[in-house]
């Protein structure tokens, strides 16, 4: 099986704003390189500690932006048990592609919720939903 986390990119994303409020460009055309595009688009909320997802997509390809809070994207490549932990953050946000065949997971910070802005390539089938229990790596404590 090929090594499926080498095709996962972290794109920097620039939030401008002004006395007005923010705008955060989560998504761009030339992004959508397989298949040429984007089908659906939504928000998810992890609650305080929560972790949502634990599966990963046959043939869709997703994008994770945060908007607000922090926490953790925790990947998986289910073939190889290789893993990989990306902090993020609404304050400084990047855009997290999750290919196809990458399990994922995302854990809010204990102090609050998160809410992530997803972008899939295909509309939700459960059909290309595999169930798989990413590992929960244990969170650096701050401080001695």
């Amino acid at each position: 099986m090929d090594d499926v986390l080498s095709d996962l990119r972290v794109l920097p994303r620039r939030r401008d704003g002004d006395s007005r409020g923010w705008l955060l460009k989560v998504a761009a055309g030339p992004e959508g390189r397989a298949g040429g595009g984007f089908a659906e688009a939504y928000v998810v909320e992890a609650r305080p500690g929560a972790v949502r997802g634990h599966h990963y997509h046959r043939s869709c390809r997703e994008w994770f932006t945060p908007i607000r809070g922090s926490g953790r994207i925790l990947l998986e490549d289910p073939g190889t048990g290789q893993q990989r932990t990306i902090v993020v953050s609404g304050d400084a946000p990047v855009t997290v592609e999750v290919p196809p065949g990458v399990a994922h997971a995302l854990e809010a910070d204990p102090a609050g919720p998160l809410w992530v802005v997803a972008v899939a390539t295909h509309p939700y089938d459960p059909r290309d939903v595999v169930a798989y229990r990413v590992s929960m790596p244990e969170r650096e404590r701050a401080g001695p």
